[in-house]
């Protein structure tokens, strides 16, 4: 993209926000480009001195000049969003459209606009907007150098009309009437002809020219679950979602014999459990309509992190097709700003050359084996050699499903969740405690067993093998965030199995059995199905743990270095008390500014003052509640100073809502050099239409510590300008997909830190963030506590953004049922 048209799309955009639009600034834009691309701006410059509004000036333009039937269209629909627009805004856009943007590429301008927009709105514009790499994708799929016809329901913003609708005849519909208006315009800035884009049903009006298509392309709402009474024409499947009722319909009704339907669809229907689901892929396997699948990147759409792929039908020779092409592009990306941008030509070239790494053709029988699966990564299981004197052998064969399940009455009944789990291969047996240290305050639903378990985690990636022993008299209750197996212990020793669960060929394939777009999990199905390799007998599996382990503590001491272990203790005792003082400065930093803040008050009000009075008008504080805020900071002063000669160590986990820890933190901390601005991402807390809360297992204490450290950081070395008044510490809370993790952002817009300044340096103990640094604890604590309780750190700088530096939390999410 010229960076021209960047900021000149910005320019654009600017000026109409500076007039007080919001919502409507893409209708403005794109209808003025629309009358630039006919010669009507001069009209505007000449002509339009405020005698009449903006939207009655260009609706007597549009009725006074001929051929502008098109245009009145567009005008019905986008007109009322300039009718309280100034002459002076609308004057400058004509100004700068005429006199200063001379490049004739409208078209490009209009895709920037939309994708500058895009960004800002989930909903609408956000939706309909599809990339520009994936059109791009599907259009070199589907062209032809012969003349087609080209049908494209739930057309959006006419993504596919602009690349098509230059060569062939392309026939649209969109039932949104903006999204239609601004598609409208799309296609004439690009030049795409056009036979017919309708303002149209897709469902209610299908194919209401009533041809029969050479190729229809789609990408329908992802999602979207319609009532049973959809069916397709003739005696075949009900269509229970648009996607299914697209490839229905168009394979029955809408294509020619020998022509292509090609779709992007999100990743659930090539797995889905849906009886629907598997009826489709079943229907269209055994036809032979599947030519091609291509698994593409996450994150690579702007209202959505759903994983999609891209299916070809293919109506020519479908008796004699025997094998189904699948492509993994999820590789194929660079990420820009921290989106993913598809990297279309190099996919293209993969296809086109069949590079083995990313194409493999796969027989029709081996889907079929394979429950007519179609997700491409259940066929990217790299095969396992099996070593001389081995068995391969698949894990239903060692082990047995518990699913006895009941609830749970005992509020301090010890249910044991995805933070009870081990990642530690060698220290993977645990004996249950059935006493909780926390008291429950409401009834839940558990799995239960007297027996010795193996506990899994199948909602993630990383399964955590667990091996949980019974007392007998108690029995071992487990969350439905984990699945317990029985283990057949005259076939295989528990510490081999844990052994394999944890290698890496083992991995790859949860990885690859992983369904699911916005929650990851594996069905216990396919978690049965996973191979594990076996030697003949017992004690070799266990003469193979005892060398694995003795080689892993080998290589722990070489690491430490055995010389050096007093001198390390040493140290380690040093660094602790350095670690305990820097802790304790946050603590007494907080009261020194709750203080303050509280002197310059009383001095502004000569003295008198009351515990009603609100010493912060923005947070809603009273003189009270400040005062109180003041006395539990002292508190926990005094809790601090009494542990002072205890190990360092971390606070018991327990379930947090972090939306509802970070919105108590904001209101007890005192900004008198700052203000904090909090974001929470609602629309990647629904999975599957279900809302889940941002839950975490985290100890709350060691939490207030982490955002201690980092809010005090900035404070006193970021914001250090005292000329400066508008310091602010953003705060973002979001779920991340492709991590399965919530995710925490905490920026700042002071000073960078020191150039060079990366995570594995501000992690480092005693690394000093520059000359206002003290003794470089704060980042090694922070990663300390987020690893110990299984989340990660990252961390970003960037002199040049309005926010320089961003501190990224990474925290399991417990999902509670």
């Amino acid at each position: 993209m010229d960076m021209n048209i960047r900021k000149f799309s910005s320019r654009l955009l600017d000026i109409i926000k500076s007039d007080g639009a919001t919502n409507n600034v893409v209708n403005i834009v794109s209808f003025m480009l629309l009358l630039k691309k006919r010669g009507f701006l001069s009209d505007i410059k000449i002509y339009f001195y405020g005698n009449n509004t903006a939207y009655e000036f260009i609706t007597s333009i549009l009725y006074n000049h001929s051929g502008c039937e098109n245009l009145i269209d567009i005008w019905d629909v986008v007109g009322n969003d300039f009718k309280m627009l100034k002459e002076s805004t609308v004057k400058e856009l004509a100004y700068i459209l005429n006199e200063v943007f001379l490049d004739e590429d409208l078209g490009t301008l209009f895709d920037e606009i939309i994708t500058q927009t895009a960004k800002d709105f989930s909903k609408g514009i956000g939706e309909s907007f599809q990339p520009l790499e994936i059109s791009k994708l599907i259009f070199k799929l589907g062209d032809s150098s012969t003349f087609m016809d080209i049908y494209n329901p739930f057309a959006g913003l006419a993504s596919y009309g602009v690349y098509f609708g230059k060569r062939h005849h392309y026939v649209g519909q969109e039932i949104n009437a903006n999204t239609w208006a601004l598609g409208k315009i799309r296609l004439i800035l690009n030049n795409a002809y056009v036979y017919d884009y309708k303002l149209e049903d897709s469902i209610q009006n299908w194919n209401s020219l009533e041809k029969q298509y050479d190729l229809l392309v789609s990408t329908p709402p992802f999602g979207y679950w319609r009532n049973p009474y959809l069916y397709s024409g003739g005696d075949i499947l009900p269509a229970n979602s648009y996607e299914e009722f697209f490839i229905l319909n168009g394979i029955n009704n809408a294509l020619k014999q020998g022509g292509k339907l090609i779709g992007l669809f999100s990743e659930g229907l090539l797995f889905g459990s849906k009886k629907s689901q598997h009826l489709l892929r079943k229907e269209v396997i055994e036809a032979g309509f599947v030519e091609m699948i291509i698994s593409l990147p996450s994150n690579i759409f702007y209202n959505t992190s759903i994983n999609t792929s891209v299916i070809v039908l293919n109506k020519g020779n479908f008796n004699d097709r025997k094998s189904v092409k699948f492509i993994d592009g999820s590789s194929f990306y660079k990420n820009i700003g921290g989106k993913n941008i598809l990297q279309t030509e190099v996919l293209l070239n993969a296809i086109e050359y069949c590079d083995k790494k990313y194409v493999r053709t796969i027989s029709t029988e081996d889907i079929k084996k394979n429950n007519y699966r179609l997700d491409v990564r259940s066929y990217f299981i790299n095969k396992i050699e099996i070593p001389a004197g081995y068995k391969k052998i698949k894990l239903k064969e060692v082990l047995k499903y518990n699913n006895k399940r009941e609830k749970v009455l005992d509020a301090n009944k010890n249910i044991l969740s995805i933070s009870d789990l081990t990642d530690n291969q060698f220290d993977y047996e645990k004996q249950y405690n059935h006493k909780s240290n926390h008291e429950r305050s409401r009834t839940v639903s558990a799995y239960y067993t007297f027996e010795d378990i193996l506990l899994v985690s199948l909602r993630f990636k990383n399964i955590k093998p667990t091996y949980y022993r019974s007392s007998n008299s108690h029995p071992i209750y487990y969350s439905q965030n984990l699945t317990g197996f029985y283990l057949l212990l005259d076939q295989i020793d528990i510490s081999y199995l844990i052994n394999e669960l944890n290698a890496d060929y083992v991995k790859q394939q949860v990885t690859s059995f992983s369904i699911g777009s916005v929650m990851s999990y594996i069905r216990v199905s396919d978690f049965l199905n996973i191979e594990i390799l076996v030697p003949p007998s017992i004690e070799e599996q266990k003469a193979i743990v005892k060398g694995a382990k003795e080689a892993y503590q080998i290589a722990s001491v070489k690491e430490l270095g055995l010389e050096g272990v007093i001198e390390k203790m040493k140290t380690e005792y040093i660094d602790e008390m350095r670690i305990k003082k820097h802790n304790l400065a946050q603590y007494v930093n907080s009261l020194q500014s709750s203080v303050s803040a509280l002197i310059k008050f009383i001095k502004k009000n000569n003295g008198t003052i009351s515990d009603e009075q609100l010493i912060s008008i923005q947070r809603h504080i009273t003189i009270e509640q400040h005062l109180q805020n003041m006395m539990n900071t002292t508190n926990e002063i005094g809790t601090f100073v009494n542990s002072l000669t205890n190990d360092l160590e971390f606070g018991d986990a327990r379930n947090i809502n972090l939306n509802d820890f970070i919105s108590r933190y904001i209101d007890n901390y005192p900004q008198d050099k700052f203000e904090f601005k909090y974001y929470i991402d609602k629309e990647s807390f629904i999975d599957n239409n279900k809302k889940f809360a941002p839950t975490t297992a985290i100890s709350e204490p060691d939490l207030k510590e982490i955002f201690n450290n980092i809010v005090k950081n900035a404070e006193n070395h970021g914001f250090v300008d005292a000329t400066k008044k508008n310091y602010i510490i953003s705060i973002s809370l979001s779920f991340d997909i492709n991590k399965n993790m919530l995710r925490i952002d905490i920026a700042n817009n002071g000073k960078p830190m020191p150039s060079g300044m990366d995570e594995s340096r501000y992690t480092l103990k005693n690394e000093k963030a520059g000359i206002t640094g003290n003794e470089g604890l704060g980042g090694f604590r922070i990663s300390q506590i987020i690893g110990h309780f299984g989340g990660e750190l990252k961390l970003s700088t960037n002199e040049q953004e309005e926010f320089p530096v961003t501190i990224t939390l990474y925290l399991p999410l417990i999902k509670i049922e």
